[in-house]
């Protein structure tokens, strides 16, 4: 059986998009395409905060359970602020009512360019921690490990020890909480307003 992968990125906003923490379930359905695209059931995405405002904090880590096309997600999970698109005459466009990329200036990244759209997928968890603007403070070795890599657009090669420090860090985590929402998005959404995905 394949060893799972570990996706490791750092994000610039945290803001409910990307990841959205919703009714506990945490989806990813815009940003970070080439993780969507290739991640399968049973990997985990470790998602830390850049080394400005976010300070390299954990923002989030989930295994991913679901995987769906974005075709199935925008439709039957239209309720969501992560649904931003909508299949409309054989394409995807943008939702009048999106909150997140609403310039529509990100379409070809989020889903891809048309016929292809080879980055329509969501990936989805019902097992994951969402610290969002909660510190939560991780082995040293491992901050000083994020502290100095940029991972962008992600990781997913680590030696031995940077693997087990992910490893402990999970355990760690899922042992100390049981909720798997504990914080709120740090930043505001486009619209100017302080919201939570969850909200």
């Amino acid at each position: 059986m394949p060893e799972r992968a570990f996706f490791v990125y750092k994000m610039t906003t945290d803001n409910g998009g990307a990841p959205c923490v919703q009714d506990n379930l945490l989806t990813l359905a815009i940003c970070k395409p080439v993780i969507r695209r290739v991640a399968k059931v049973g990997d985990w995405i470790f998602g830390f905060g850049g080394n400005g405002e976010l300070q390299n904090r954990l923002i989030y880590i989930a295994e991913v359970t679901g995987k769906l096309c974005g075709r199935i997600y925008y439709k039957d999970y239209s309720k969501r602020r992560d649904a931003i698109y909508k299949w409309s005459g054989g394409r995807f466009t943008l939702r009048r009512t999106a909150v997140y990329h609403a310039d529509g200036n990100n379409i070809n990244s989020d889903v891809g360019q048309y016929p292809g759209y080879k980055n329509a997928y969501v990936l989805l968890s019902d097992d994951f921690r969402y610290f969002g603007n909660t510190q939560y403070e991780y082995d040293e070795n491992l901050l000083s490990y994020v502290n100095q890599n940029r991972m962008r657009p992600h990781r997913t090669n680590f030696e031995a020890p940077q693997r087990s420090q992910l490893r402990r860090l999970k355990k760690k985590v899922w042992r100390e909480y049981q909720e798997m929402k504990i914080g709120d998005p740090t930043h505001d959404t486009p619209d100017g307003r302080k919201r939570s995905c969850s909200g």
